[in-house]
């Protein structure tokens, strides 16, 4: 097996590439120039397709905009995906993996990913599913994290609520009376001296115990084989998938828990009447009666379409890539979302129109909302609703932002062009003003800008431009924060 690691989003031309070949797989020219034909002929022929695939069907009606690896104007630029693939190289005789790496580094990443998922678990459900869909193509990994978190906090919460409670008996044989006389051994004993009794107690309800144990266990091993995966190829996943994986193995080790450990793992209680038992002792608390159904749920979940639109291509890519362009949005949605709940009291997050809404007491932040209501150009004309990345509304007012995972310079013509039919098509009529901004990666611009305007005509329109980089996250804050204070409320 040979390793090849190559950046994202980055052109290489054929002499570049050919080079890295060579000081990477330590192979002469010709070789070299062989493995760079195979590698053309398997990202423009094989993981072109599959990554349009994948932007169609793998992401559940969630837009993606990271482009897909191809030729472009005799380069090969491996898109805007963190990912693995492999090929058989017939020039060596064996497997070539493709290590895909984030340009803006991997430590920026994995604290761009990790600020997004922990954005996603502190706001609910609605935030969750569609946040989550946004970066986890692979279903099972998608699904394993969801359910890690939601049955860590219920496990959190049982605990504090108490354990559901039954009455059992146990059987002792004493010298003296204690408890119940068991009439049944009492002749038997009576010889000896010996009184058989029984007693009954109070303790803590064994089958709720057992199913607890096993749900944590099943998702401590779940997480652990996607972590294998992941380590040492794609690290930033790696550690997410770590941080849930220890709190199973905390809450695997709580002593109530830990004492029906070794009974849980060889018990079957996978069964319709176990389940339904098992609900029914937990009928009593009502934390440890969400995780039986939570637990029935996990069960009866059925293989989400993303893993039969990959099946055929499960050799190539041996990881599900990730869209580092969706990234970059949901992380600026945090930090825009941040900035507003500073400065107004943060009401409740809806799923709506194919997006999310963040609902605050004078505002609303809309990310990637199908504008049908308010697409006053576009939606009259063609069944295509503009869908930007995040709508700012206040008053009589609202603001277009689209994020752009490149630097300033590097925007294209469409880009452009995309953003100023938003502004003309969603923004409010009766207003003076229409603004529209893009946050970018830094370049020699590293604050927040006007970029471009036109005053000659009514309403004027204003273009900015703000940089928000997770190479340097501070001043991404303070730029977002000076976009928010001094730009779109100023307005």
């Amino acid at each position: 097996m040979k390793e090849l690691i190559l950046n994202e989003d980055i052109d290489y031309t054929k002499e570049e590439l050919i080079k890295i070949i060579q000081n990477s797989i330590k192979v002469d020219m010709q070789k070299a120039e062989n493995i760079y034909d195979e590698i053309i002929d398997f990202i423009d022929g094989k993981i072109n397709r599959i990554i349009r695939q994948l932007r169609e069907q793998g992401f559940s009606g969630i837009h993606i905009e990271s482009s897909s690896p191809g030729i472009y104007n005799d380069r090969l630029n491996l898109g805007q995906w963190i990912a693995v693939y492999r090929f058989y190289s017939k020039t060596l005789g064996e497997d070539v993996y493709i290590l895909i790496e984030p340009k803006i580094g991997k430590k920026a990443f994995e604290n761009m990913l990790n600020d997004v998922v922990e954005f996603a678990l502190t706001y609910g459900l609605p935030s969750l599913s569609i946040i989550f869909q946004g970066i986890f193509s692979s279903s099972s990994v998608k699904r394993d994290i969801l359910y890690s978190f939601l049955l860590s906090a219920l496990t959190e919460l049982a605990i504090i609520e108490g354990l559901p409670i039954e009455i059992e008996e146990e059987k002792k044989y004493i010298h003296g009376i204690y408890g119940k006389i068991d009439f049944k051994g009492y002749i038997k004993w009576k010889v000896k001296n010996v009184f058989p009794m029984k007693r009954r107690k109070l303790a803590y309800a064994k089958l709720p115990r057992i199913m607890l144990v096993k749900f944590h266990q099943t998702l401590l091993e779940e997480l652990s084989n996607e972590k294998i995966k992941y380590e040492n190829k794609l690290g930033e996943v790696s550690n997410i998938l770590n941080k849930y994986i220890q709190r199973h193995a905390y809450f695997l080790s709580i002593e109530h828990l830990f004492d029906v450990y070794s009974q849980a793992i060889y018990s079957f209680i996978e069964t319709p009447e176990t389940i339904e038992e098992i609900i029914h002792a937990s009928s009593t608390k009502e934390f440890m009666k969400i995780i039986s159904y939570l637990y029935l749920a996990y069960l009866m979940e059925k293989t989400p379409l993303t893993e039969h639109v990959l099946a055929p291509w499960k050799e190539e890519i041996p990881i599900m890539p990730l869209p580092s362009a969706k990234v970059y949005e949901l992380w600026n949605l945090k930090l825009i979302n941040d900035e507003f709940v500073k400065m107004f009291n943060f009401s409740k997050t809806l799923k709506e129109n194919g997006g999310l809404v963040f609902l605050y007491d004078h505002s609303k932040l809309l990310f990637n909302y199908i504008y049908s209501e308010w697409s006053n150009l576009i939606g009259k004309a063609i069944s295509h609703l503009p869908r930007p990345d995040y709508v700012i509304s206040m008053n009589n007012s609202r603001v277009i932002i689209d994020a752009k995972y490149r630097e300033r310079g590097n925007i294209k013509l469409e880009d452009f062009e995309r953003m100023l039919s938003y502004v003309v098509d969603i923004a409010s009529p009766d207003y003076p003003e229409l603004a529209g901004c893009f946050i970018t990666l830094k370049d020699t611009n590293s604050n927040v800008n006007l970029w471009t305007f036109r005053s000659d005509i009514e309403p004027k329109i204003k273009i900015y431009v703000a940089v928000a980089d997770p190479r340097e996250r501070d001043i991404a804050k303070q730029n977002i924060q000076k976009l928010i204070k001094e730009v779109i409320f100023k307005k």
